[in-house]
């Protein structure tokens, strides 16, 4: 299967073809399809917060220098009300 790429004046320029993943859909996903692990390193769905707000933060958990929770729990207790 080929897609047909067109230049801003809408006419076609070129057929490029599609890679096989892409012909199945393989990158539709979104944040919900993920597993993460916790602090404790047990695995997470993110699916079980659909419909919730999501903040997601990489951080070195295991260094215990972590001043970035000052900042993000500040952020959590200003908008926690609001359903954060």
């Amino acid at each position: 299967m080929r897609d047909s790429e067109k230049s801003e004046s809408g006419q076609r320029i070129k057929n490029k073809p599609r890679t096989a993943l892409q012909q199945k859909g393989a990158f539709k996903m979104n944040v919900y399809d993920f597993k993460v692990k916790n602090r404790l390193g047990e695995e997470v769905d993110l699916a079980d917060y659909k419909g919730k707000v999501l903040m997601i933060v990489n951080t070195a958990t295991g260094c215990g220098f972590t001043p970035q929770y000052e900042g993000l729990e500040n952020l959590y207790r200003k908008y926690k009300e609001q359903g954060f």
